[in-house]
């Protein structure tokens, strides 16, 4: 079968303090490369076209919201951005403490519908062509916001499309169940992650196999780099040769304003991770090199946080390799 070329735990970052010192925010603000992916060989030797870098102040390196954070936090921050692997030493929530804070605000938050959530998972459905994916598997389906979509937009056909959503929290995976329409059932199946341990993804889900596409929105940027690479591993052994990898999570600033907000988020993270749901701005790229994905394009955008502060976020479509 032919296949698709893109166009163009749920971590959902929870913020109970408010933020100040931005200002003058006009609307949506966007920093992309186009919506159709660029060949390797168009990016050029640096693949600066998959988005932009964070800007660094007098060539350092580091971002002028990492170097505005306390040292530690710097640090980790300033790895992130260097644009190649270096292993992630901040804090994260222990599996049983992710638990507990989605299970809490499992009716009331969801990415996809706050106004961050809503301009990166935008960017990342119009990376993708549809038309020819079928079998779909969502790590952290949270509670089912985005596989609705995906059926109410067409983007997946009940006659012909496979919709599989695993997610830690049992309370998540009850709402996905209860608001799943009846003639979508079917062929859509919600199920609870033991233990949240992305090891067993495969083993809950054994019918997941040769699937187009693996995705995942805000879910990455809670996860230590341990979960996270085995939620890679996962994805490579649940995806057909050349399915497709797509991801969201929250990303270093571009700009003035958004480095000034991401280094407040950064800061309140370092404070108290549950306070924002134990997200933390990653860059994805230099994970999904390592473990093997080919990265096909990549967008950062800024949407509101609060009806007011740009929170930076980045999607990313990247490939599995052919064996």
């Amino acid at each position: 079968r032919p296949r698709a070329s893109a166009r163009g735990a749920v971590g959902t970052p929870i913020c109970l303090a408010p933020m100040r010192g931005v200002a003058n925010w006009r609307g949506l603000r966007e920093a992309s490369t186009p919506t159709a992916l660029p060949s390797r060989k168009a990016q050029g030797p640096t693949g600066d076209a998959l988005g932009p870098r964070p800007s660094s102040p007098r060539g350092s390196g580091v971002s002028h919201a990492a170097a505005a954070l306390p040292g530690r936090v710097a640090l980790c921050q300033a790895s992130q951005e260097s644009g190649s692997f270096a292993p992630d030493k901040r804090r994260t929530l222990t599996r049983g403490e992710a638990l507990r804070v989605y299970q809490k605000v499992a009716e009331r938050v969801n990415d996809s519908e706050q106004g961050y959530g809503v301009a990166a998972v935008g960017a990342l459905l119009g990376m993708l062509d549809f038309e020819r994916i079928d079998k779909v598997v969502e790590f952290g389906c949270g509670s089912g916001k985005l596989a609705r979509r995906l059926f109410r937009d067409k983007l997946l056909q009940p006659s012909t499309s496979r919709y599989w959503g695993i997610d830690q929290a049992p309370r998540m995976v009850q709402l996905a169940h209860e608001a799943h329409p009846e003639e979508l059932r079917r062929c859509a199946t919600f199920a609870e992650l033991p233990q949240g341990n992305p090891s067993l993804l495969s083993q809950t889900l054994p019918e997941a196999k040769s699937t187009d596409l693996f995705l995942s929105t805000f879910v990455l940027d809670l996860l230590s780099d341990e979960d996270i690479f085995e939620v890679l591993r996962q994805a490579d052994n649940m995806l057909d040769d050349g399915g497709y990898l797509a991801l969201v999570g929250l990303t270093p600033g571009y700009n003035m304003a958004t480095q000034i907000v991401a280094a407040a988020w950064a800061t309140l993270h370092y404070v108290a991770p549950s306070v924002v749901g134990g997200c933390r701005a990653q860059v994805l790229e230099p994970y999904l090199e390592k473990a093997g994905f080919k990265v096909e394009s990549r967008r950062v955008v800024s949407g509101p946080l609060f009806s007011l502060f740009p929170l930076a976020s980045e999607a990313v479509v990247a490939r599995k390799a052919l064996h």
